[in-house]
């Protein structure tokens, strides 16, 4: 799903601190799957994400401000769902329940329901 929707994964922080161990377990989670990921914590701020798995969907053209210490985003420019769901539900929440996203969550999410 993840490859079909072109989803960025995104990690706190390295397994154990070692970037081998993340290398490792990336490898094994993803196999041979061209996905993205990327180890990103200051993103866990930014959107305000306390658990995981949490899924994001970012406004297109939405710009990072300065907010306290952290870099941040109006409400309006992402929505998140939260929890053990799979692709297609965490979009279909954000649709009904961000408007100004839903348009991009039912794209994505026609992406996703397309067979290779």
């Amino acid at each position: 799903q993840a490859v079909r929707a072109h989803a960025v994964l995104v990690l706190r922080g390295a397994k154990n601190g070692s970037v081998r161990q993340t290398l490792e377990a990336a490898r094994k989670l993803i196999g041979t799957q061209p996905v993205a990921w990327q180890i990103d914590p200051p993103a866990f701020a930014r959107y305000g994400i306390t658990a995981a798995p949490t899924f994001v969907l970012t406004r297109t053209g939405a710009v990072p401000a300065a907010c306290a210490e952290d870099v941040c985003l109006a409400d309006h420019d992402f929505a998140k769902v939260t929890g053990d769901v799979s692709l297609d539900y965490a979009l279909e929440a954000i649709a009904r329940g961000a408007p100004t996203l839903a348009a991009d969550a039912e794209a994505i999410l026609g992406q996703v329901r397309r067979r290779p």
